[in-house]
Parts: C-alpha cells; sequence; structure tokens
C-alpha cells in the first residue's frame, strides 16, 4: 500500500512537472550540445541505481541486495554532485533553453540528492532560476520542503513523504 502512495504521489508530480515544461520555448540551435551529453550520463547514473534500489527495497528477500545498492547510490551521488559543480560554477544556473528539459532536470536531481549543506548553498541560485523561467516551480517546492523537513521545519507545499520508523505508516507534514 505504502508503494501505491508513493507511486501516485510520483505520478501526480510528473504530471505537473510536464504541464510546466510546456512553457519553456527552447531553441534547439542554442543548446549546449556537449554539456548536454554530460549531464545525460551524470542522469543515467543518477536514476538507474535508484530504480534498482527501489526494486530491491521493494522485496523483503532483496535486503541486503538494497543495502548494497543505497551504498552504491551514496557514492554516485557524490560523484555526480563533483560535475554538477564544476559545471554550476562555470556556467551559473543552465535552464532548459541552454541545455534541454532532460539536462536540466539533472542538475536539480543531484542537488536534491545532496546533503543538507548543498541544498542549502544552492537554493538562491535555484530560487532566481524559478524567478527566470529557467526551471520548474515544482522543483524549487520540492528543495525547499526537502530542506525545511531536514532542518526540523513544517514542509510549506507538502511534496516529501516520511515514514515512521515505529509505526511504518508514510506520513506528509506540512503547515
Amino acid at each position: 500500500m505504502k508503494y501505491l502512495i508513493c507511486i501516485s504521489f510520483f505520478l501526480f508530480v510528473c504530471a505537473a512537472s510536464f504541464a510546466q515544461v510546456t512553457t519553456f520555448t527552447i531553441d534547439s540551435s542554442k543548446l549546449n550540445r556537449s554539456l548536454m551529453i554530460v549531464l545525460d550520463s551524470v542522469y543515467q547514473s543518477d536514476q538507474s541505481v535508484r530504480i534498482k534500489y527501489l526494486w530491491a527495497k521493494r522485496d523483503n528477500a532483496q535486503i541486503n541486495v538494497a543495502d548494497s545498492l543505497q551504498e552504491v547510490m551514496h557514492k554516485t551521488d557524490s560523484q555526480n554532485l563533483i560535475r554538477v559543480n564544476a559545471i554550476l560554477t562555470k556556467y551559473g544556473w543552465l535552464g532548459p533553453q541552454k541545455v534541454g528539459i532532460t539536462g536540466s532536470q539533472v542538475l536539480f536531481l543531484v542537488i536534491q540528492h545532496a546533503d543538507l549543506q548543498t541544498q542549502q548553498n544552492y537554493l538562491q541560485m535555484i530560487r532566481a532560476a524559478e524567478k527566470n523561467g529557467e526551471i520548474l516551480s515544482s522543483n524549487l517546492a520540492i528543495l525547499e520542503d526537502r530542506i525545511n523537513m531536514r532542518t526540523g521545519k513544517k514542509q510549506v507545499y507538502g511534496s516529501q513523504g516520511f515514514t515512521d520508523k515505529q509505526t511504518g505508516k508514510i506520513y506528509i507534514s506540512y503547515c
């Protein structure tokens, strides 16, 4: 049941994000193709290990596999963050107009999967990118909620679910 709730929430966020994506105007002649290739590689490594982890975690018989994949996921996140930090330091925020929708989205995903300090460090950049139409508003909401949860505050948008370790129930807590 809890996986059904998580999947339903994920599909809802994807649908809302897709509706926002259509507002981006992209001139393909202005895309940085070499950065798009790098960011696609980061995206593949970020998502492939997460998908394997979620499938292994879903099956209690594969709990050792899930633990092993979680270690791989953390290492992958660290490696991806090094690459994204270098890109953002050199170019600043790259919206879909510069690296395509997937390229821009992977910048956000890597920051979302990073430690709290990294998330806080990039929050202002992401706020500015949202104001300039270079990132989905839902991404900013997700990051703000995640930072709030990690710092003991309540969510504003209710985008982050968490599992009560004692009861195993999933909750979404917000203002």
